[in-house]
């Protein structure tokens, strides 16, 4: 026992130096540290996987009532760092939903160029025919993507989006359009 008490007071009295000279290997050795980690995971993969489900389910509702205390002390981040990435990608985030909504109804899907459908629309809005402002901007499907619409240039014209909405997928308004859809 004289050893083990000698040995804890030492690594007591030591902490400091013994953590310096562990970050100081770290820096020297890290590839090679992460390379053995790889090895070791791939290795006992399916082992370490059997002990968490066991442990999850000998230890749930702990395991429940961690991640429900995180995600409500992190609500705010999340949805501050949500909104900032939505803010900077916002194109981006509407197109993986236009994009999602037109393979969904298995229909034609192009690459669009929403660019390029300003400046031949003019930022008129093809339901009204009033010119649209920037914060108020829209893409219209002319063919709905629920009546087999595309989901291309062609078929795309800019919209309020009070227009767009009103006009839904219904098709009970006429589609108002500047230019012919003989090629859908």
């Amino acid at each position: 026992m004289e050893k083990h008490a000698y040995q804890a007071e030492y690594r007591a009295a030591h902490r400091v130096e013994k953590l310096a000279y562990n970050h100081a290997y770290y820096a020297v050795h890290r590839d090679d540290i992460l390379a053995q980690k790889r090895v070791y995971g791939q290795a006992h993969k399916a082992e370490h996987g059997a002990y968490m489900r066991d442990y999850y389910q000998s230890h749930r509702e702990e395991c429940i009532a961690r991640a429900v205390a995180y995600a409500q002390a992190h609500l705010a981040q999340r949805a501050a760092s949500g909104r900032v990435y939505y803010e900077r990608h916002r194109e981006q985030a509407l197109e993986r939903g236009r994009r999602r909504r037109a393979t969904k109804a298995a229909v034609r899907i192009g690459r669009v160029h929403y660019q390029t459908i300003m400046e031949r629309d003019r930022m008129v809005c093809g339901i009204c025919h009033k010119k649209a402002k920037l914060e108020d901007l829209s893409f219209d499907h002319i063919v709905p993507l629920s009546k087999g619409g595309p989901h291309t240039d062609d078929n795309i014209q800019v919209a309020h989006r009070l227009c767009n909405a009103r006009r839904g997928a219904s098709g009970k308004m006429p589609v108002q359009t500047r230019f012919s859809l003989g090629g859908l």
